[in-house]
This record gives structure tokens, sequence and C-alpha cells, in this order.
């Protein structure tokens, strides 16, 4: 079980957004968790994150952003090929993309 100290999540109206120090040196993970519902699709969760990715890019503290998706009801047909299309290194920001049933 991962504990998040309560003043590193801020929730955002259909999202989850964590913010902690990984290790002693300072370096700096986020994590975005996202839920899917009727009417995000693969393409509008797509453009979702990779608003996500642009937004992180600029935050000097964030290293790496971890997306996850949690799609109980497999409404994202083709998952493997949005994590392999927004899965990348992005100047000094490393992001991995995860999505689950």
């Amino acid at each position: 079980m991962v504990h998040f100290p309560p003043e590193s999540v801020v929730h955002f109206a259909a999202e989850w957004v964590v913010h902690f120090p990984q290790n002693t040196q300072q370096e700096r993970i986020v994590f975005e968790i996202k839920k899917t519902r009727q009417g995000l699709d693969a393409k509008a969760l797509g453009s979702q994150l990779i608003e996500d990715i642009a937004r992180y890019q600029a935050y000097p503290d964030c290293e790496a952003l971890v997306c996850f998706v949690y799609d109980p009801d497999g409404r994202i047909s083709n998952p493997r090929g949005i994590e392999n299309d927004l899965r990348r290194k992005e100047g000094d920001l490393f992001v991995e993309v995860l999505i689950k049933p």
C-alpha cells in the first residue's frame, strides 16, 4: 500500500493528482489518475493525456509523470496503442501511461 500525505493530493473534477518526492535526491514523480466514463473515449482520453504531459513539462520539480487510467468497463478498445503512443521521454520528463481494467 502506498501512503500519500494529504497535502500532496489534489482532486480535480474527474481525476486525482498526487505529488510526492520519490527519494532523498529530491527526484519528483507525479501520478495522474483518471477513470473512464461516458464521454471519455479513446480520442478524448488521448487529448487529455497530451495536455497533461504538456502541463507537467513546465513543472521544474517533475521528472516523471505516471498516468494511470482505470477502465473497468473496457471503454478504451486499444489501451496498449494509447500506452505506446504516449509513453516517452520529453526533454527532462519521463512519461509512463498505464490503462488497466
